[in-house]
């Protein structure tokens, strides 16, 4: 890596995606898998192994230009280990646990609806998305947290070296057996 941070190091795995354009290209679909492993050296405990999988699909449909483009993704993220807890009764007669698992699964949805229009001599897009994300532990359940996100956006050509963009989100984040619950707006704005 010459000492790069950003160079992912001690890990093997597979990668395999592809994208195939349908009907003149009107519709894409877009599938994906990803599996890694680390520890390729075996400098650590083969239960500290992190094993990554990822698998990843999309469908978009190109209309014609009186009607808008529509996107799907899904997304599946998983992390596991082989480590076990051990539970220790001390001389005291207290419990400790050892071990480290891991095992988490993540599960992500988008759909997006993206309109183009022109009103004069300046191109207009609006766009429109939906997001929910689920996320489970196998080891803490009390850790699963989920999230939603509603966002519109707006963005203006208004000429070769002008562009304008406006956005805004809300966001609903869970967790902790919904004990947690955090709700925001984001509003951006750029030219």
């Amino acid at each position: 890596s010459l000492g790069s941070q950003g160079v992912q190091t001690d890990t093997k795995g597979i990668s395999i995606s592809d994208r195939l354009r349908l009907f003149n290209d009107k519709i894409y679909l877009r599938l994906a898998y990803d599996t890694y492993s680390d520890n390729v050296n075996g400098r650590k405990a083969e239960d500290e192994t992190l094993h990554r999988t990822t698998v990843s699909a999309g469908l978009s449909y190109y209309t014609p230009e009186n009607m808008p483009n529509i996107s799907f993704n899904t997304r599946q993220y998983g992390r596991e280990n082989s480590a076990v807890i051990t539970s220790v009764t001390l001389p005291d007669g207290s419990v400790a646990s050892t071990g480290n698992p891991v095992g988490d699964q993540t599960v992500t949805n988008s759909v997006s609806l993206d309109q183009r229009f022109q009103l004069g001599e300046t191109e207009h897009t609006a766009t429109l998305a939906y997001n929910i994300s689920g996320s489970e532990d196998d080891y803490n359940p009390g850790s699963a947290s989920d999230m939603s996100s509603i966002s519109m956006a707006f963005s203006s050509k208004l000429s070769e070296s002008l562009e304008s963009n406006v956005a805004v989100s809300s966001t609903t984040q869970e967790s902790m057996n919904k004990a947690n619950v955090v709700d925001y707006t984001r509003i951006n704005a750029n030219a």
